[in-house]
């Protein structure tokens, strides 16, 4: 917003005043310089205003009509015209920036309080009318709307949710935002959310428990609404079950705590790891390596459980050497796979957890100069966009990402508008997609 300097005219300590001033310039004092706030010209020291006319203000000037004092940044205390001038509506002080001969000013917020003012009505009447509740007369409510159009009013809805309790924003703590099954997730949930007015707020627990803690106390200070949530612990959950406890709607998504009784949208790890295994077995590999993360986590224990079952379905022994702890990420994935297929009988084929861990694998691979399905059959837990570009593409067991953000935001959703029925458990059962990334075994 530009500040123009009008002529110098006697003032007296007022509010500043919106538009050109009535007074005559007979009516102007040498000695105090009043501001215009509005769409004006901004004036600098060799520029002209939008009539032509030319301006030889500088910030020494300026500073000393103004009235107050201080270098690059100016506050207007207030000074209007004397009352006989005072036609014009008030309006509040705003903070004045002088650099290099040009001057600009910030407004403060228009509040509910100027909007009821202009429109001659009482905040209430204008909160009614700008938030259509209540009962407010046709023309009354053309005039607050007018009025608060013409003052380029803003509600501050966030102030008014803080004070109703009822903040529009979700928090989704998922366990690695740079997991891109996360981050579909991610996406999905606020798509389906701002389809009902909310937002989405995202804060990543980094796989974390302590840090999934501090994380859901801060959301809960917030007054957040409710919560989708990826728990990084299946023993650790105090902290989660205290919140449902709480009566905050909480939904948990790709994993679930037995000791918490809220909804939750997971799919079937165990069979599909299972699937995935025998598919393995049926081409004739026995010795099938597993590259997984840390136990504690709920979809780490059920894709084990899935690997062991196959196996043992199979009649083949669990060989623990063949099985390889590693963090969900490609560069601890590349070592762990390294360390696996160093070994000296080492397997002929390898199931992987994750997406972010079958990237790893593939380089890991290719470091040691191994061929896939050549030296290496493998098949990856969840598809990604890299899966099809490889050569040869990378059979997957696929979830239905695309299902799993919307139906969690619409659970949430339902939780919120009241709905009181028994917690909802939705297990989507997965696929495996069969490219070329798994050879049948033969002994050589």
């Amino acid at each position: 917003m530009a500040v123009s300097a009008q002529r110098s005219w006697q003032c007296s300590p007022r509010r500043a005043r919106v538009g050109p001033s009535p007074c005559s310039s007979e009516q102007a004092g040498p000695d105090y310089q009043s501001f215009s706030v509005g769409s004006m010209p901004t004036y600098s020291a060799s520029g002209r205003d939008a009539s032509g006319t030319s301006s030889k203000i500088d910030d020494r000037t300026l500073e000393e009509r103004a009235c107050t004092s201080g270098v690059g940044s100016l506050r207007i205390r207030g000074y209007a015209a004397q009352d006989k001038c005072n036609a014009e509506p008030e309006a509040r002080c705003d903070q004045v920036r002088i650099a290099g001969g040009k001057v600009t000013v910030t407004q403060k917020g228009i509040t509910l309080k100027d909007v009821a003012a202009a429109a001659n009505v009482s905040r209430a009447t204008a909160a009614r009318a700008l938030n259509s509740y209540g009962y407010v007369g046709d023309e009354t409510a053309l005039r607050v709307l007018e009025a608060a159009e013409k003052l380029g009013y803003r509600a501050n809805l966030v102030a008014q949710a803080l004070r109703s309790g009822q903040l529009p924003i979700v928090g989704f703590v998922p366990g690695d935002i740079q997991n891109p099954f996360f981050a579909r997730i991610a996406h999905d949930i606020e798509v389906e959310l701002r389809k009902h007015r909310h937002n989405l707020l995202i804060a990543s627990s980094e796989e974390n428990v302590e840090q999934e803690k501090e994380l859901l106390e801060s959301l809960r200070s917030l007054s957040i609404r409710g919560f989708i949530l990826a728990p990084t612990s299946a023993t650790d959950s105090e902290h989660i079950v205290q919140l449902v406890r709480e009566g905050a709607p909480v939904v948990l998504i790709d994993r679930v705590v037995k000791e918490v009784h809220c909804d939750s949208v997971v799919v079937d790890n165990e069979g599909g790891a299972g699937e995935a295994v025998d598919y393995l077995v049926a081409n004739g590999h026995q010795r099938i390596g597993l590259l997984r993360d840390e136990s504690r986590i709920f979809t780490a224990q059920e894709r084990l459980a899935g690997y062991q079952n196959s196996l043992q379905s199979h009649g083949i022994a669990l060989d623990e050497s063949l099985i390889s702890v590693s963090r969900s990420t490609v560069e601890h994935a590349v070592d762990a796979t390294i360390r696996l297929f160093s070994r000296r009988n080492r397997p002929t084929a390898l199931f992987t957890v994750d997406s972010l861990m079958t990237q790893g694998a593939l380089l890991g691979l290719r470091s040691m100069g191994l061929s896939i399905p050549h030296d290496v059959s493998l098949v990856g837990f969840d598809d990604f966009n890299l899966a099809t570009f490889t050569d040869p593409q990378i059979t997957v067991v696929a979830q239905p990402i695309s299902e799993i953000g919307p139906l969690a935001a619409k659970l949430l959703l339902e939780r919120l508008s009241g709905k009181k029925i028994a917690p909802r458990h939705i297990r989507f059962p997965t696929r495996l997609i069969v490219r070329g990334s798994v050879a049948r075994f033969s002994r050589r």
